[in-house]
């Protein structure tokens, strides 16, 4: 987080898999977060939405898509999730 303390010009991008770095991230201290590791709360209800909590301390309502978030400008990926390997030899 110290890196993002130093003067920058151009498009300032933040990637990060965990969420909660959000909370001390300052206001106005990138133009766009991206971030992963909710996969929309694994299992998903219509409607719904996660049946589950996320394992996340930041606010649930931050679990997929476009949001935005003191000020900050955040996509939030899925995912694509994985397969066993005793799976992976069928393909």
């Amino acid at each position: 987080l110290s890196l993002i303390e130093r003067p920058k010009t151009g498009l300032r991008l933040i990637v990060t898999h965990e969420p909660d770095v959000l909370i001390d991230l300052p206001t106005g201290c990138a133009d766009l977060v991206v971030l992963g590791h909710t996969h929309g709360g694994q299992i998903r209800l219509p409607i719904r939405g996660p049946l589950l909590g996320l394992p996340q301390v930041i606010s649930q309502s931050l679990d997929m898509g476009e949001k935005t978030w003191n000020g900050l400008h955040v996509i939030i990926s899925r995912g694509i999730g994985e397969r066993s390997e005793e799976h992976t030899s069928e393909l």
